[in-house]
């Protein structure tokens, strides 16, 4: 964490502790931010969405060397997904499995291939690693605007206010103006009927349902709707006689792979090109773990101009698919099973296709036993191992029942809209596998203008 940060940090807390007078009255606004929060249904499941009074601080300059690594590192995402396309003979890279296959090879009438992506990161002194791209679903750009405006009802982010100069963010009307962006793409010309299509038993359903509600006050008409419960004429597709233009994706591919009987008529009319997706069911291309290995290597360096190589290098961790094979190390070949069997405290092994932290396993947390058995398991299913990068931690104001400051592991998570670096939030936990859908919390960014 940089000095400034640290300043920042030291502020704020400083701040919290006067402001908690008489003792309680910052836990009685906490409490009326988070009855709001459920009023405005930022729920992860039927609880309150967590989160802490203290957001994630970065600064105007910090954006901007982020903002670089992030739209070079998108624009080798599109020309990897492109080159599935272009040469059938790297196709066995991208590590699909057969029902997806027809999926992603849908034309789609789109320039892009990702319009929405959240590229997860670890904070490693002043720069950052990024353990693994989201561009099948990614989700939070909601919630993460509730968060900020709660947060600002908050007496100790009015006092911060007043020392620092706050950039305003608002991801809602970006979210929006990129569907847009897809819908015109794809050679829309009328004003869309937006559906929100997910799964409903997911735990931040509530978030796809208010989208539908927020497009719909935009003036375009929208709802929320499974993927499994749609119809198709050969022209139209529609929910309950309700035409549908435009498809803003929440659900991953696997809605639609392992539910072929059930998504026939959305998926036919995608084929048809009589609906529009955003993101595309192609964008799966660039989401799987094992990509970061495709990206970083050398025989792959025809795709990238030096400098792109130079970013991927230093912002990418090793990583590769757990097979018996040799392959490289820092420079070095080695036998790739018999290697990270002996060095787990160096790796973690995680699915090449999963998301919510499930089945991450961090080498320095588990016996030899454990490990010897999840490196068996990865050999017969698709799973990656990847260098550890340490996990950073920050401290947070935290009622038990009184305040106390408690640190907590955090990663970093980037949005991108259309191309383009677009904000974020951390993620924290007591874990090191840090995901709201395994116990961990949301905290958005606050912009604070350095001057830089």
């Amino acid at each position: 964490m940089s000095k400034q940060l640290e300043k920042f940090n030291k502020d704020f807390i400083e701040i919290v502790k006067k402001l908690d007078n008489p003792p309680g009255r910052i836990k009685d606004e906490v409490t009326g931010m988070f009855e709001r929060m459920r009023e405005r249904r930022c729920l992860a499941g039927d609880k309150v969405l967590p989160t802490f009074i203290k957001p994630h601080f970065v600064t105007t300059s910090q954006i901007k060397k982020y903002r670089k690594i992030v739209e070079i590192i998108l624009n080798c995402q599109e020309n990897l997904i492109n080159l599935y396309f272009s040469d059938p003979a790297h196709r066995a890279l991208y590590e699909l499995l057969p029902p997806e296959i027809p999926l992603v090879e849908t034309e789609t009438g789109l320039k892009r291939n990702i319009f929405f992506s959240r590229l997860d990161a670890i904070e490693v002194d002043d720069s950052v690693k990024f353990l693994e791209f989201n561009c099948d679903s990614p989700g939070g750009a909601y919630y993460a605007d509730i968060q900020m405006e709660e947060l600002y009802k908050i007496s100790v982010l009015q006092e911060f206010s007043k020392k620092y100069k706050i950039v305003p963010q608002k991801y809602r009307p970006v979210v929006l103006e990129t569907l847009l962006s897809a819908w015109k793409d794809f050679g829309g010309k009328t004003k869309p009927c937006i559906a929100v299509v997910g799964n409903p038993k997911v735990t931040n359903v509530n978030e796809f349902i208010l989208f539908s509600e927020y497009f719909h006050d935009k003036g375009y008409p929208s709802f929320f709707t499974d993927p499994w419960s749609l119809e198709y004429d050969g022209k139209s597709l529609t929910k309950d006689g309700k035409k549908i233009d435009l498809i803003y994706r929440r659900g991953v591919l696997s809605d639609y792979s392992q539910h072929e009987k059930e998504a026939k008529p959305v998926v036919d009319a995608y084929k048809d090109g009589n609906v529009c997706f955003a993101n595309p069911l192609r964008a799966k291309l660039g989401d799987n773990k094992n990509l970061l290995s495709v990206l970083t290597d050398p025989k792959m360096s025809f795709l990238f101009s030096k400098k792109e190589q130079e970013i991927l290098r230093n912002h990418l961790p090793w990583t590769r698919m757990v097979r018996d094979m040799k392959t490289d190390y820092e420079g070095n070949e080695i036998n790739l099973l018999e290697y990270i069997r002996k060095n787990r405290d160096k790796f973690i092994i995680k699915p090449n296709s999963a998301f919510g932290g499930k089945g991450v396993v961090i080498g320095y947390e588990v016996d030899q036993s454990a490990w010897d058995a999840t490196i068996q398991e990865a050999t017969t299913v698709q799973k990656v191992v990847q260098e550890y990068v340490p996990i950073p931690k920050d401290v947070y104001p935290i009622f038990k029942p009184d305040l106390i400051f408690e640190e907590k592991k955090y990663n970093t998570n980037f949005f991108s809209f259309h191309g383009k670096f677009g904000g974020g939030f951390v993620r924290t936990s007591d874990s090191s596998v840090i995901n709201i859908s395994a116990g961990g919390a949301l905290v958005t960014f606050m912009l604070i203008d350095d001057g830089k």
